[in-house]
């Protein structure tokens, strides 16, 4: 997370609440979430395989300045 992200008008006013940064749809075809997959590290892998999945990755800045992410599973895999 940077600066030019943390202004985003859908993240600027819920930093301390919570937000969402889905992923390009691009994941979602086969070939090229293949590419992605080999060239990104674990967190993203991570990413694309929940989104993939139909679900939801929130984030939230906490006091000190880190994030933390809160995944929500799609509905069909609880």
């Amino acid at each position: 997370m940077d600066a030019r992200t943390e202004a985003f008008p859908g993240v600027a006013p819920n930093l301390e609440t919570g937000f969402e940064l889905p992923p390009s749809s691009i994941i979602h075809d086969p070939v090229m979430a293949n590419e992605i997959l080999a060239k990104i590290d674990t967190w993203g892998q991570i990413q694309v395989l929940v989104y993939k999945r139909g679900g939801k990755i929130f984030y939230k800045k906490l006091p000190d300045g880190r994030y933390e992410a809160t995944i929500e599973r799609a509905k069909d895999t609880e």
